[in-house]
């Protein structure tokens, strides 16, 4: 199972209450099958209007509104090492359970639904939604 998490902090209170020992970017604790990572906030950004075309590079009146028949993400320079991370843990755990555990508000859904689009998941059918209005604690945390 992979635990995807929104911040660093989640995912260390996950790893605390699941027993998975720190690497680079994650958590695992290898016994039970567990990994639990994180996306650091937004990992990936929206293509900015030139690189959807060349005349959007100059700002004019007359191209509003911007609006892409299909919205492009690229890796964030800031957050492009965990990025990799995430969307490499992704694929690696395609046959595996995976559950969200972003905030469960509309910004840590899309945070989630883009680290899955971006490393080319599709089918969301093993995947389940962490949902709790209380504080992170072990009691709480029980998968």
């Amino acid at each position: 199972m992979l635990v995807l998490c929104e911040k660093p902090s989640v995912a260390k209170d996950f790893s605390g209450a699941l027993g998975a020992s720190g690497k680079k970017g994650f958590y695992e604790n290898q016994a039970d099958g567990i990994t639990i990572t994180y996306c650091v906030g937004h990992l990936f950004e929206l293509f900015s209007p030139e690189e959807y075309d060349s005349k959007y590079k100059h700002w004019s009146l007359d191209n509003l509104p911007i609006i892409p028949e299909t919205f492009r993400y690229k890796m964030s320079e800031s957050t492009a090492e965990q990025a990799k991370v995430v969307t490499e843990l992704l694929k690696r755990c395609s046959g595996d359970e995976v559950l969200i555990a972003t905030d469960a508000g509309r910004e840590g859904e899309l945070i989630a639904r883009i680290a899955m689009l971006e490393a080319g998941i599709s089918d969301t059918s093993r995947f389940k939604r962490f949902w709790v209005s209380q504080a992170l604690t072990q009691d709480v945390i029980v998968i």
